[in-house]
């Protein structure tokens, strides 16, 4: 079975530790950065699930926790682009109204069992809050993806990355745009 790859970005400061990255398909970015907040945006259908499918079939090596208010996504959907149901965990805060989101992922993340969580959801916390989703990120070298339907402008700053996912008008096609990629 093939492994992840990791790689990492030139330029970061003497005596620094390079942040190590994770593959991502395409050539818009050189890849996810291991332990970071990575924001993804765009309307419903503009294709992020499908974009964070891509990169979870370019990182097999990696168990991720696909976590989501109401469940909406497509199990099957995975296998068809190469990501084994094996290594994905679903979790539904549906009937939990008690759950704020950002605490399940923060004990997500504290169990160390993996390496990527995925929430679907517009998140209600603020940037302290943010910030600290970061760091436990960082800390336990686990990488949050947040998938929403707008960018989160006012809370940018915690973000190693942000990406903005439409559809091209005449191809169908999912279109992504960088609009932040901080120098690690």
């Amino acid at each position: 079975m093939s492994r992840f790859e990791i790689h990492s970005i030139p330029g970061v400061t003497r005596g620094m530790p390079k942040r190590e990255l994770f593959s991502f398909p395409g050539e818009a970015i050189p890849g996810l950065p291991r332990g970071g907040l990575i924001g993804i945006s765009g309307v419903s259908g503009a294709g992020k699930t499908e974009l964070v499918l891509k990169f979870l079939a370019a990182n097999p090596g990696v168990s991720v926790a696909w976590i989501e208010e109401t469940f909406s996504v497509y199990p099957c959907a995975f296998p068809q682009f190469g990501v084994g149901l094996d290594r994905v965990l679903f979790v539904e805060l549906a009937g939990s109204q008690e759950e704020d989101p950002l605490w399940v992922v923060h004990q997500i993340i504290k169990s160390q069992a993996f390496g990527i969580v995925v929430l679907c959801c517009e998140p209600s916390g603020d940037s302290v809050v943010l910030r600290r989703l970061q760091i436990a990120a960082e800390k336990n070298s686990c990488s949050v993806i947040l998938l929403t339907e707008k960018p989160l402008q006012a809370s940018s700053w915690p973000f190693s990355v942000q990406l903005q996912v439409s559809r091209d008008a005449s191809s169908g096609a999912p279109v992504l745009s960088v609009t932040k990629f901080k120098n690690l």
